[in-house]
């Protein structure tokens, strides 16, 4: 599987990481409502490994902790069939 190398956008413009895949999560979700910012994958842990860096980069979030993460998962929306 390719992996995503693009380096992950400083602005408030939509950016999306990654492209299709079952599982999608958008910052919105996640309380940041100036961020429009979405990542696509195949499983929740690979949408999950692409909101950790743009947390840390974009949002400044350096501790992401399990109670961080849980709120991530919580975010995480499966694609209708």
């Amino acid at each position: 599987m390719a992996q995503d190398t693009r380096k992950p956008s400083t602005s408030t413009q939509s950016t999306h990481s990654g492209t299709g895949g079952d599982y999608s999560f958008r910052c919105k979700d996640a309380g940041h409502n100036d961020c429009s910012w979405e990542a696509h994958g195949h499983s929740e842990d690979e949408v999950l490994r692409k909101v950790e860096p743009h947390a840390r980069e974009r949002h400044h979030i350096q501790n992401f902790d399990e109670h961080t993460r849980n709120k991530v998962r919580g975010a995480i929306r499966r694609a209708a069939a």
